[in-house]
């Protein structure tokens, strides 16, 4: 069962698109972690989950 669900999570910085289309489900007990290059928008996502 997900405790996270994502569906569908885009987000623009003024005409910029930084996240496009987004899918992630974390089920309970679960560890995640976001990898990539600085700059990937990873706390634009997890920002986005919390408001």
């Amino acid at each position: 069962m997900a405790m996270i669900e994502i569906r569908q999570l885009s987000k623009f910085y003024g005409s910029q698109r930084g996240i496009e289309n987004i899918e992630l489900s974390i089920d309970a007990g679960e560890i995640f972690g976001f990898i990539g290059p600085i700059g990937s928008c990873f706390a634009g996502i997890m920002a986005a989950t919390i408001y």
